[in-house]
């Protein structure tokens, strides 16, 4: 599950996506992922692409705009 997003992090996710790819029904996988870390998913999605933010930031040359679309905020989903 981690290794689905963290491959996939950068792109629109849905529950349903993640939970497809583990052979979960969505609720399940949320109830399970809750009870083994602690946290919900999409805060473990949403702390990854912070710290890419982060990084994409330290480089001056990057517009905000677009460090936020290399981190999965796109403005305008697809």
């Amino acid at each position: 599950m981690h290794l689905f997003i963290n491959k996939n992090y950068q792109n629109n996710i849905a529950l349903e996506d993640i939970a497809c790819n583990v052979g979960m029904n969505p609720s399940a996988l949320c109830r399970y992922y809750k009870k083994h870390t602690g946290k919900r998913m999409f805060e473990y999605l949403t702390e990854l692409r912070i710290s890419y933010a982060t990084k994409l930031l330290i480089n001056k040359n990057i517009n905000i705009s677009q460090v936020a679309y290399d981190c999965g905020y796109n403005l305008y989903p697809q």
